[in-house]
């Protein structure tokens, strides 16, 4: 089976009662309330190595995300926009901006698991187990694993 690897760095309240499962949930919740950024990565272990994602995070409390790429550099400033149901992808080598069709939505994220319909937080809180790394200077730090 194949293993992924997101960390969460989540600028939420701490609760120190709190299990990573609820904190999950409330940050998901968060991305789907109002506006918040976060800074995410995203760690894809395959047989052939290990790619590491470091991504930036704002929704504006409505119905939209934007995902940008920050490293690895092959992949700097891609991004992605999620406004309910549709997503656009930004490509800067070529400086073009596409709708993902619906077809296209059930495909893989970044080579990882996730597909790019779980951008918008959709069946994470179910399908995958999450476990508290750690917290510093206000921040949560959650890892969830298929």
């Amino acid at each position: 089976m194949t293993k992924w690897l997101l960390f969460l760095a989540l600028l939420l309240p701490l609760r120190a009662e709190e299990s990573p499962a609820t904190l999950l949930h409330r940050a998901l919740n968060a991305l789907r309330g109002p506006p918040m950024e976060a800074e995410l990565w995203l760690a894809i272990e395959r047989p052939s190595g290990t790619t590491r994602y470091r991504i930036w995070l704002y929704t504006d409390g409505d119905r939209r995300s934007l995902f940008r790429i920050l490293a690895p550099a092959r992949m700097q400033n891609q991004g992605f926009l999620v406004d309910g149901n549709r997503i656009w992808i930004y490509d800067p080598r070529f400086r073009r901006t596409l709708e993902l069709p619906p077809s296209g939505k059930g495909q893989r994220f970044l080579g990882s698991d996730l597909a790019f319909e779980d951008l918008a937080g959709r069946g994470l809180e179910q399908d995958y187990r999450v476990a508290l790394s750690r917290r510093e200077q206000g921040r949560i730090i959650l890892v969830l694993t298929c």
